[in-house]
């Protein structure tokens, strides 16, 4: 499939720096995981490690189309748990630092734009599961771009909406 290529590459540059950013800030993220109250607090620490590591290992996965399938699998897995996790807390009503991405400024809160965000990158790592993906070309690359300009935007998009509302 012709998107799925682009799509790989989009999820892959996301967790890439998704997991960059934590490693910076590990024990920002332990604490972030425990403020969803869904593991015992001595967990979050190794939880943190966990999801970085398996944030960093799909993003390498996914960039090659030998092992495209197993990271696109992998990142269905940890964007699964994400958006459980995210809707956990919205239906309890809590607010809590999303944890998504450390390093790109101040905390995030759970809501609807990143539940958005999530699913839809979640629909890429589907994308990036399917067979038949095309060699790389360039044009690939921006396809990527634009797929997460869309998804970005649709999740700001949401949450200026219902701030508005």
């Amino acid at each position: 499939m012709i998107f799925s290529s682009p799509a790989a590459y989009a999820l892959a540059a996301v967790l890439g720096f998704a997991a960059l950013g934590k490693v910076t800030d590990i024990g920002g993220f332990a604490g972030a995981i425990a403020g969803y109250r869904m593991l015992p607090e001595s967990w979050t620490s190794t939880a943190a490690r966990t999801v970085v590591g398996g944030e960093l290992l799909g993003a390498i996965l996914l960039v090659w189309p030998q092992t495209r399938f197993w990271g696109a699998v992998l990142s269905l897995v940890l964007l699964t748990a994400f958006l459980a996790g995210m809707l956990g807390v919205l239906r309890r009503g809590l607010r809590v630092d999303c944890g998504c991405f450390r390093a790109a400024g101040p905390e995030e809160i759970v809501g609807p734009g990143t539940v958005v965000r999530t699913a839809l990158l979640l629909a890429l790592a589907v994308l990036a599961a399917l067979p038949g993906a095309p060699p790389f070309r360039p044009a690939h690359l921006l396809i990527a771009v634009l797929m997460l300009v869309t998804v970005f935007l649709s999740a700001t998009l949401v949450s200026f909406t219902r701030r508005s509302a």
